[in-house]
């Protein structure tokens, strides 16, 4: 499951663990300078994958319609959860 997965990256130095200021049953989990580092070498080929398999297939105006859903998704995720 996830948590085996968490633990790969975590074992692998791209993230580590922490515990929730506030809920003993969460665990926080963020990327370390290596994990951005491999976030960012992989980002082009994210990106060309979104470009060939969902943009290739939308007209622009649908294109601009889902730009402003996930504008909106984003901007409430941002509210919720504030970047440290």
């Amino acid at each position: 499951g996830l948590s085996r997965k968490i633990e790969r990256l975590e074992l692998d130095g791209l993230v580590r663990r922490g515990s929730h200021p506030v809920d003993g049953r969460a665990v926080l989990v963020e990327l370390t300078g290596a994990g951005r580092t491999a976030l960012l070498a992989a980002a082009h080929v994210h990106i060309e994958g979104i470009n060939k398999y969902f943009r290739a297939h939308l007209s622009a105006a649908e294109t601009e319609v889902m730009t402003g859903v996930f504008r909106k998704l984003l901007a409430k995720l941002d509210a919720d959860h504030p970047v440290r």
